[in-house]
């Protein structure tokens, strides 16, 4: 993610933990105020109302949380070690999203979408990059020919989302990280089981 204007930078710092733990809704102006320390005035010179501000802050939320991810990922080549290796991150996760107010996806996701459509078409967005990168993940390691040439890559990478997620989900509601940690242990026998050739 670009980074902002130095002052709209510090505001969502500030601002993008209150906003993944209260929620859009729960999140208030006195919130917002009492976090940066600013006045309403002075937020509002920096960002155009309390959308722009939520959806900036939910894009550096995401970037706090994933672009370590991303950073392991770009450093190895063969698709076996990078699945693997989305499987090691997550296992620390519970505890590095704790930083920012637990998981932008599941926190924004479950709050915007009833409630804020243009907030939910982020964290779809979002959501969806990711898919379609455990995808590609899929994808290239049939052509290294290192996974099984008959999964689905589409398939099996919602499948490999939706376990990590569901296992976030009921680890932040429980605030119990075994749920994660049994999840990733079924994820990683999935893998060697299914995928793995």
């Amino acid at each position: 993610m670009p980074r902002l204007e130095n002052s709209a930078q510090t505001i969502i710092e500030k601002v993008a933990p209150v906003f993944n733990q209260k929620g859009y809704e729960g999140t208030s102006l006195s919130d917002l105020t009492r976090a940066t320390g600013m006045t309403k005035g002075a937020l509002y010179c920096n960002f155009k109302n309390k959308q722009a501000i939520a959806i900036a802050s939910f894009r550096h939320n995401v970037h706090l949380a994933i672009d370590p991810l991303s950073d392991k990922l770009k450093k190895l080549e063969d698709s076996q070690d990078q699945l693997f290796e989305i499987v090691n991150y997550y296992r620390n996760y519970h505890e590095t999203s704790k930083r920012t107010g637990g998981c932008p996806i599941v926190s924004v996701g479950v709050d915007s979408r009833s409630m804020n459509p243009e907030l939910h078409e982020e964290v779809l967005r979002v959501s969806g990059k990711l898919i379609k990168g455990i995808e590609s993940i899929l994808t290239r390691g049939i052509r290294q020919g290192v996974f099984n040439s008959d999964i689905d890559p589409p398939s099996e990478a919602h499948t490999v989302y939706s376990m990590i997620q569901g296992g976030i989900f009921m680890t932040m509601i429980n605030n119990d990280s075994s749920f994660l940690d049994h999840v990733l242990d079924h994820l990683q026998e999935h893998i060697t089981q299914n995928i793995l050739k």
